[in-house]
């Protein structure tokens, strides 16, 4: 059973100031804290269909050309506040390190969000994630001091 519809209605990315960003400024010697936010739309036949699910998540996964992990995290999603609203917000932040190793600094930062109804640690969880990504982007980075 597949969710039919989620809609990416917004996306958006801050700083820790709340300054919206077109790329994502890291720095050698201080923290880089970014927040990704979205609106979603689900319609009232995948909010049915959500009801049988124990789990219902909005899946992140942050990576630098698809491979070394920077951030991976999950919100579970409020079912029962979606029978008053067809409408989703959500956020995730994390911090985007400098570099990867020594020689190898971060230019860019991979971005998948996905519904899933399995829990982590379950079998089949990155197949469900995989099937369920309703956004895949690549945001640009620029080293600012």
């Amino acid at each position: 059973m597949s969710i039919n519809t989620l809609n990416l209605l917004f996306f958006k990315i801050e700083d820790e100031n709340g300054n919206k960003l077109n790329f994502i400024p890291i720095r050698k010697k201080q923290k880089t804290m970014i927040t990704i936010k979205c609106n979603l739309f689900v319609d009232n036949k995948s909010i049915s269909m959500m009801k049988e699910f124990r789990f219902n998540r909005i899946y992140l996964n942050a990576s630098y050309k698809n491979t070394y992990i920077i951030a991976h995290q999950f919100v579970d999603i409020p079912i029962e506040k979606m029978e008053l609203t067809n409408y989703l917000d959500v956020g995730f932040t994390f911090e985007v390190p400098y570099s990867i190793s020594k020689n190898k600094k971060i230019d860019s930062v991979d971005i998948t969000l996905a519904y899933s109804p399995k829990p982590e640690g379950e079998a089949g969880i990155s197949e469900s994630i995989r099937i369920g990504t309703f956004l895949k982007t690549t945001i640009p980075t620029s080293e600012v001091d």
